[in-house]
C-alpha cells in the first residue's frame, strides 16, 4: 500500500537567474511585464542551473521527504535526460516502476528565467501516447500537469478510483486550466481536493474577477469536494461548500520561486495523510513552500517531517493573510 501515487509529466529544468539591473528596473508590476533589450547579449552574473523539474518531480520529492511512500507514473524519452530523471527519483526512494520510456520522442524540458524572485517559464512537451498502467493500492493519487491527450489518463484514472477507492488530489497544469471544460469536467467531478493558484482559477473558470469567493464557488460548481486557492504572498483560502479557511503566507527573502506551488499542494496532501486537520495542512503547505523559495532549485529547500513540525510550532503565528479588495 502506497501513501501516494503521483501522475503527470516530469522534465528537465534549465534555470537562468537574471540579476541585471536594467532588466530588474524594467519590471512593471501593474502590467506584469519585464523588458529585455533586443537584439542584445547579456552577461549572466550567476551560472545557469539544470536539474529535474515539472510538477510531478516537485510533488513526489516533497511527499517522500515528509516520509510518505510515493510512486510516480510519467513518460520520459529514451535518452540520457530521461535516465537522469529516473535515476534521480529512484535515488530519493521514489518508486519509478510505472515510468514509461518513449523511444520516439525525447524528454520534456523547460527554460526558466528567474527574475526578482519570480519567473517566466518556457516549456516544451512532446506529444505522448499515454497509457496509464494498473495502479497499486494507494491512499491518495496526486494528479497534475500532463500534455495533450490527457483525457486518456483521466478516463482510466476515474475507473481505477472507483475500483481502488483512493482519494484524488488534482493540481492542474497549464494545459488543464485552458483546455475546454468538457475535457476536465469528469475528472473534476471525481476530485476530492482541487489545489491551484488564483490565476489558474481565473483561467479554469473563465472568470475575470478578483473575488476569491466568486472563484471558489465557481470551481465548486464544477464538482470538487474541496478547493484550495493559493495567492502567493497574500496567503491561501479554501472552500468546501460550507466553510472558508484562510491561511497566511510567511514573509521570507525570495531567491527563486520555482516549485513553491507544487510544494504547497503536495504538503497539504501529505499533512492530511498524516492525520492533520485541513487548516493545519494548509499552514504546513505555506511553511514548506516558504522554505523552498529561499533556495535556488525546485527541491533544495524541502523540509522533512521533523523540520516541518518544528517550523509549524515556531512560525505558524507569523503567517499573514492579506484580504482581497473585493469580497473574501
Amino acid at each position: 500500500m502506497y501513501d501516494f501515487v503521483v501522475i503527470g509529466d516530469i522534465l528537465i529544468d534549465r534555470i537562468i537567474r537574471i540579476t541585471n539591473s536594467d532588466v530588474i528596473n524594467s519590471i512593471d508590476a501593474k502590467s506584469h511585464t519585464v523588458a529585455f533589450p533586443f537584439p542584445s547579449k547579456l552577461q549572466l552574473t550567476t551560472a545557469p542551473h539544470s536539474g529535474g523539474g515539472g510538477n510531478v518531480y516537485n510533488a513526489a520529492h516533497a511527499l517522500q521527504k515528509l516520509g510518505l511512500t510515493t510512486a510516480v507514473y510519467s513518460m520520459v524519452g529514451k535518452d540520457s535526460e530521461g535516465d537522469f530523471l529516473v535515476d534521480n527519483l529512484q535515488a530519493a526512494d521514489i518508486n519509478v516502476d510505472m515510468i514509461q520510456r518513449d523511444a520516439t520522442n525525447g524528454t520534456n524540458s523547460a527554460f526558466i528565467f528567474s527574475i526578482a524572485g519570480d519567473k517566466v517559464a518556457f516549456s516544451h512537451h512532446f506529444q505522448r501516447d499515454y497509457k496509464l498502467p494498473e495502479l497499486p493500492q494507494t491512499k491518495y493519487v496526486y494528479l497534475t500537469s500532463l500534455g495533450e491527450h490527457d483525457e486518456v489518463v483521466f478516463k482510466d484514472l476515474i475507473v481505477q478510483k472507483q475500483k481502488l477507492g483512493f482519494k484524488l488530489i488534482f493540481s492542474p497544469g497549464t494545459l488543464q486550466v485552458t483546455e475546454p471544460l468538457s475535457d476536465v469536467r469528469e475528472v473534476m467531478q471525481n476530485t476530492d481536493i482541487l489545489i491551484l493558484n488564483k490565476e489558474e482559477a481565473k483561467k479554469l473558470t473563465r472568470l475575470h474577477t478578483e473575488s476569491n469567493e466568486t472563484l471558489l464557488k465557481a470551481l465548486a460548481a464544477l464538482g470538487p469536494k474541496q478547493i484550495v486557492m493559493t495567492r502567493s504572498q497574500h496567503g491561501s483560502i479554501s472552500w468546501n461548500g460550507e466553510n472558508f479557511i484562510k491561511v497566511g503566507a510567511l514573509t521570507v527573502d525570495v531567491r527563486e520561486s520555482t516549485g513553491a506551488g507544487d510544494t504547497y499542494a503536495a504538503t497539504v496532501g501529505a499533512a492530511l495523510a498524516m492525520g492533520k486537520d485541513f487548516k493545519t495542512a494548509m499552514e504546513m503547505g505555506a511553511l514548506n513552500a516558504a522554505s523552498v523559495i529561499t533556495q535556488v532549485g525546485r527541491i533544495n529547500g524541502l523540509l522533512d517531517k521533523s523540520a516541518l513540525a518544528q517550523k509549524h510550532s515556531s512560525e505558524v503565528g507569523n503567517l499573514k493573510y492579506v484580504e482581497s479588495q473585493t469580497n473574501v
